[in-house]
């Protein structure tokens, strides 16, 4: 995967797993193909698909991650683009 500075950067599902288990998310297998993620009192679900994810898919595991307080580098630029 190499490194990457921010959740923006990720596309697959396989690079925001990784990035979630490296940054204190615990992993546990969804139902059928699917990945829970859950770090305090949220939890997101990741499809584990080949390829890319969809854009809005991308976006809501974003938010997530967010709110999980797993992305924290990503709040500045959020901001910039917010106001």
């Amino acid at each position: 995967m190499g490194k990457k500075k921010d959740l923006n950067a990720l596309r697959t599902s396989r690079e925001f797993i990784a990035w979630a288990e490296k940054h204190g998310g615990e992993i546990r297998r969804g139902k059928g193909s699917h990945i829970h993620v859950r770090k305090k009192e949220v939890m997101t679900t990741i499809p584990d698909h080949p390829g890319d994810l969809a854009t809005g898919t991308r976006r809501a595991i974003i938010k997530a991650f967010i709110a999980m307080g797993m992305g924290v580098l990503l709040v500045a630029m959020l901001a910039h683009w917010l106001f």
